[in-house]
């Protein structure tokens, strides 16, 4: 009997590391600090195709290590008319995650400016979209964090609820089933390098 009980503790335990193994994947992958490669990411907004990022695997500046960038790739403005709001965004786009966030607190990453006029940004009213399966159904976030482009980095912390966001409807929905999530990488009017690390949700 004893042996009998020893086993059927031993699979409980293996059952337990299992489930808790299984847990930790589920949040390393809502984890990106692109160590080894861009771990999925890409940049979408302004062109017809999805573009990769670019990964930088080396420490820049002693500060910045293991991170990526993306670049401006067309611009859209109309000075004669008044309009120096680019029109044709680009944003870091996160791989597909199918998950439920619903259970998550908050979004934090790092941005860095490598290239840009830092006087000339555009006028956006968001800076992350949240998307769920069906074309179009997106949550927006409005700006409370101040990008500082002259900084080597700059961390944005995103609460997940409600309360930022320039509409609440189907939010319910979609947080409990997120495809995307994208972050805005065209801040200025002109081209830009923008840099994307410690992607995070707690």
């Amino acid at each position: 009997m004893r042996i009998l009980y020893a086993f059927y503790l031993l699979l409980n335990c293996l059952d337990f590391v299992k489930s808790m193994y299984n847990k930790s994947l589920k949040l390393v992958m809502r984890n990106y600090t692109f160590l080894l490669d861009d771990e999925g990411w890409m940049i979408e907004g302004n062109q017809r195709f999805s573009t990769n990022v670019l990964h930088i695997p080396y420490t820049f500046n002693n500060e910045m290590s293991h991170f990526i960038t993306g670049n401006d790739s067309l611009i859209h403005v109309n000075p004669m008319q008044g309009e120096y709001t680019d029109k044709s965004l680009w944003y870091f786009r996160s791989p597909i995650l199918n998950a439920d966030l619903s259970n998550y607190k908050y979004i934090n990453f790092s941005l860095s400016c490598f290239s840009g006029i830092s006087n000339s940004l555009n006028q956006v009213d968001h800076y992350i979209r949240i998307c769920g399966q069906k074309a179009g159904q997106c949550s927006k976030y409005r700006i409370i964090d101040t990008f500082n482009l002259t900084k080597k980095w700059t961390t944005f912390h995103i609460p997940l609820d409600n309360k930022l966001l320039l509409w609440t409807d189907k939010f319910n929905i979609i947080i409990r089933n997120v495809s995307y999530i994208y972050i805005l990488g065209d801040w200025t009017q002109w081209y830009e390098t923008i840099g994307l690390d410690n992607f995070f949700i707690g």
